[in-house]
This record gives structure tokens, C-alpha cells and sequence, in this order.
């Protein structure tokens, strides 16, 4: 009996504990979320020291997506402005660690559009649908497309 108690008690302390992956653990205050997403946003764009960027985004989920034993992904589209001129735009894939936003994916709207596997594999269905850029996937690629996937 002593035992199940102790059990009872460790699945209590355990469930009561926040999971590290979770949103509610990594993801920052109202206050900052904006800035943390432009912040990250004008850090893995802007490389180079000479070019001077502008950043637009768009978010795409207002929910972040929550996968088991992985953090919170955020999806925006990004346009790339250079002296006013648009040199660039697509979908960034932000994960969410320690209320620091960090960037771990982009395809532009060209390879959006020309390799559609990569395209699906790497974006949900519904994210590519909220960027328009779903229909235009399926006509580049001339496939059947059932059920909104792609056949294997």
C-alpha cells in the first residue's frame, strides 16, 4: 500500500509540473511576443552588414503549434524589402525556446512553388493554405492532389 501512495505521489508531483516543451513555458509575455518575432526576424535575414533590410511579417497561427516532445512553431510570411524594393518573401517556421523566438526554417515563394514536397513536408496544410500558396503549389506542380495532400 505504502508503495501505490509513493506512485500516486510522484504522478501527482509530475503532472503538476510544467512540460519544458510546452507554450505555456517558453512562450514570452503579450508585451514582448511582437518584438521577439521582429527581433529574431531582422537576425536571420539580416547577414550581411553592408544591406540594410526591412522586414515584414505576417503571423500565420495565432495558436502556436504543439507537437509532442518538441517546442511551440510559430509559421509567418516574410517580405524582404531592400531600399524599398522587394528582393525576397516566403514562410519562416519560428520555434519558441526559453520566451526567445528563433528561426529555424525559410522557402521562399519560388521554391514554395516549384518543389511542392518540400513544401509539405516542411509546412501544415493549413499553413500553406493561410499563405495562398497552396493552390498555387498544386498548379505548378500538375498534380492530382485528393483530399488536400499530396499522393505518394
Amino acid at each position: 500500500m505504502k508503495q501505490l501512495y509513493i506512485l500516486l505521489f510522484v504522478l501527482l508531483v509530475n503532472s503538476c509540473t510544467k512540460n519544458e516543451f510546452s507554450a505555456e513555458s517558453n512562450l514570452p509575455g503579450d508585451e514582448d511576443f511582437q518584438k521577439e518575432i521582429q527581433s529574431e526576424l531582422n537576425r536571420y535575414f539580416s547577414e550581411e552588414p553592408n544591406k540594410t533590410l526591412k522586414i515584414n511579417w505576417h503571423l500565420l497561427n495565432n495558436k502556436p503549434l504543439e507537437k509532442e516532445n518538441s517546442y511551440p512553431e510559430y509559421f509567418v510570411w516574410v517580405k524582404i524589402y531592400e531600399d524599398k524594393r522587394l528582393v525576397n518573401q516566403g514562410l519562416t517556421k519560428l520555434l519558441v525556446k526559453d520566451k526567445k523566438f528563433h528561426s529555424i526554417s525559410f522557402m521562399n515563394d519560388e521554391r514554395l512553388r516549384q518543389v511542392p514536397y518540400d513544401a509539405e513536408r516542411e509546412f501544415t496544410t493549413e499553413i500553406l493554405k493561410k499563405s495562398k500558396i497552396k493552390f498555387q503549389i498544386q498548379q505548378k506542380a500538375n498534380r492530382i492532389i485528393k483530399d488536400g495532400k499530396i499522393p505518394n
